[in-house]
């Protein structure tokens, strides 16, 4: 995964590059997207670090947690 996101930030010096998370964006994928300067996201996209995501929601709100979701970052690049 190291060879693919140091080749990939390479040829983003010279060429624009954009990352597409159409699922679930973690682990070497987040990785990846941490290269292109603009990131396209479906809106049932979920991109986080590893392990932060867990898909228990029935459970959480058992223990009164909620999902919150954001649609924008503070990375927002238009």
């Amino acid at each position: 995964m190291e060879y693919l996101y140091h080749n990939l930030a390479k040829v983003s010096r010279s060429k624009p590059v954009i990352a597409l998370s159409a699922g679930i964006g973690t682990s070497g994928r987040y990785l990846l997207g941490r290269v292109p300067k603009r990131i396209v996201a479906l809106p049932r996209s979920m991109i986080d670090s590893i392990g932060v995501i867990s898909m228990c929601p029935v459970i959480w709100g058992a223990v009164g947690a909620h999902w919150h979701l954001y649609s924008r970052s503070a990375r927002v690049i238009t």
